[in-house]
């Protein structure tokens, strides 16, 4: 079995891409359950409260072991490396975590029951992410502004770039500014084949 994580900033266009992948080429898929979480994302992003109850919810949702299906190739929606590195702590430096939540998580994603076999970052601007955000209009991310894509998008920079530092770790980068569905689909189709 083999686990490669597609990650990137809101609205870069992760679902978008793994639905492609799975009509088209028949991919085993594992998208974020974002209906699920649309009541936490509401009290983050609208009523400001903290985010200790979403990122627990999402490490249960998205770390431990799903039953992926033996001797094929799953995508999975944005990895605990990043959700750590980006989301957890952007959290705490806006002190929608404490001190003690925040060491509560990192003791939760240090002890993650899997890690991907390979990351693809998809990369795009904040520009172009904070219009596909606003495109989707999702109600709960309706007050997400600039300055928050910017910095989620920095996040993402820095995590990236020390990620493909480290040793032993495959990771990729498409940069997917100006592409269609299909033009992203087709190249990352492309390199998962060098890495079944």
């Amino acid at each position: 079995m083999t686990i490669v994580s597609i990650d990137g900033n809101l609205g870069a266009g992760k679902s978008t891409v793994m639905k492609y992948l799975r009509n088209t080429y028949k991919y085993s898929v594992d998208l974020e359950p974002v209906d699920d979480w649309i009541p936490f994302l509401h009290d983050m992003y609208k009523n400001n409260k903290d985010a200790f109850e979403f990122q627990v919810k999402v490490w249960m949702d998205r770390m431990y072991m799903p039953l992926y299906p033996k001797n094929s190739l799953t995508l999975t929606e944005r990895s605990g490396y990043f959700q750590w590195h980006v989301f957890t702590k952007s959290n705490y430096e806006n002190d929608k975590l404490n001190e003690r939540q925040y060491n509560i998580l990192k003791t939760m994603y240090d002890n993650c029951p899997f890690y991907p076999d390979a990351y693809i970052y998809l990369q795009t601007s904040p520009e172009e992410s904070f219009k596909r955000i606003h495109k989707r209009r999702r109600n709960c991310e309706s007050d997400i502004d600039m300055s928050y894509v910017e910095k989620i998008h920095a996040m993402h920079e820095n995590a990236y770039n020390d990620l493909k530092d480290e040793p032993g770790v495959v990771v990729h980068l498409i940069n997917v500014e100006g592409q269609s569905v299909k033009q992203v689909g087709d190249q990352l189709h492309t390199l998962l084949q060098t890495l079944k």
